[in-house]
């Protein structure tokens, strides 16, 4: 163990726990406490509440909501067009044998080089 390390709990009795968590424990609330009022003071200066931090999060996260889902819809919108052509040339290709052709060509065009 390096020299300098302590502890955060010192080894010992119960009363020396409770006087080190007594003598660290309140500067730390104190220091929360000075800068809450100090944040707080400087976002009322600014006329920022946090009733209106809350709602603004609640509407950006709804705008975003509506984008997600507005590209969502217009990626299912440029589908389904796609689909109503697709699926039957691919279906007529398919019923006719198109990979039939298909071969022949190939063969063919082997045979002529």
């Amino acid at each position: 163990m390096p020299a300098d390390f302590r502890p955060l709990v010192p080894s010992g009795s119960r009363d020396e726990a409770a006087i080190f968590r007594f003598r660290f424990k309140r500067p730390v609330i104190g220091k929360l406490i000075a800068l809450c009022v100090i944040v707080g003071a400087f976002l009322s200066s600014v006329r920022l509440h946090p009733v209106d931090l809350f709602f603004g999060l609640v509407r950006a996260v709804h705008a975003l909501y509506d984008l997600s889902a507005g590209a969502a819809n217009a990626v299912l919108h440029f589908f389904l067009i796609g689909a109503m052509v697709v699926l039957p040339v691919w279906l007529i290709l398919r019923f006719f044998g198109y990979r039939h052709w298909q071969r022949k060509d190939e063969g063919s065009a082997a045979s002529h080089q």
